[in-house]
Formats: structure tokens, sequence, C-alpha cells
């Protein structure tokens, strides 16, 4: 229980930042060019799932016996990056998931990185954002492995696709 609430804690704060640091960004271009709000939602093309409520879901491999800081350490990594994509690939949803008071993030358990691989595929084939965290060797486990897949979108279609998994305690 502590392990999941560590990594979504660490998720949180990561995305309540960048959300500070976003908003202030985001006042200062609107200051400079008042049509930047234009721009903003013409470069999304997923504006229709505005009126779902948009989650982060965050797949953690069991198999590799990570500690508790460990998997902590790499959702946040997760969270980043699915943060960084999904201001790039899906503005308007990423702004929605920032500005609600409750910011989904669920964290469930995967057994093999085979099950992440087909997990991450069928999430990019119902449009979701994702991204997997690949260790850099240093501590725990081997160099290379995948640790994390992240996943962004809406949260009806991310609990569809993830509905068979279990939630991480």
């Amino acid at each position: 229980m502590l392990e999941g609430l560590a990594a979504a804690s660490i998720g949180i704060l990561i995305g309540s930042i960048l959300s500070k640091m976003r908003n202030k960004a985001a006042k200062r271009k609107q200051n400079e060019n008042s049509s930047s709000s234009e721009k903003i939602s013409s470069s999304s093309n997923s504006a229709g799932l505005l009126r779902q409520t948009p989650a982060i879901t965050l797949c953690v491999r069991k198999d590799l016996g990570m500690g508790r800081g460990k998997i902590g350490a790499q959702c946040g990594h997760a969270t980043l990056m699915i943060y960084e994509k999904g201001n790039k690939k899906c503005c308007q949803l990423m702004n929605e998931w920032q500005k609600s008071e409750e910011k989904p993030i669920q964290v469930l358990i995967l057994h093999s990185e085979e099950e992440m691989m087909n997990l991450k595929r069928s999430a990019k084939e119902q449009g979701l954002i994702t991204a997997i965290v690949y260790d850099a060797g240093r501590t725990q486990i081997e160099a290379g492995s995948a640790t994390v897949l992240g996943i962004f979108g809406p949260q009806q279609i991310t609990q569809k696709v993830t509905s068979h998994l279990e939630t991480y305690k």
C-alpha cells in the first residue's frame, strides 16, 4: 500500500510543480501574444476528448523486484515523461488534467516486459499517450530494463485498456 502511495505522491508532486511552472509561462505568453490560446486549441487533435476526465495510469513491473524508493522514483520519471508528451501531443487534455482538483493517477501491477509491451500497443491503438521508463542500471536492476509504463488520456479509455490489471498495494 505504501509503495503505491509513494509513487502516486511523487507523481502528484511533480505534476503540481510543473503545473505552476506551466501556468506562469502561459501567462507570460498570453501577455506577449493574445492569439496564443487559439494556437493551443488548434494544435490539439483530441478536442473531443475534453468532455471526459483525463487520467494518468502508471503500470509497474513487479517481476523486477524493485524496492519502494526505486518504484517511487521510476513512477516519478514516468509521470514527467507523460506530462511532457501530453503537452506536445494533447495540450488541451493535459491542461484539463492540470486544472482538475483531483488529478487521477492510478498505479497498477505488470508481471513481465511482454505484458508491458502488449499493454502499450493496446493503449496506442486507443489513441492514448504512452511512455516507458528504461532504468540506467546504477542501483537495483539491470541497465535498460523497462520499469514503468505511463499511460495518459481520458479516464474511461485508460480504464478500458487496463481493467484487467490489479492495483499496486
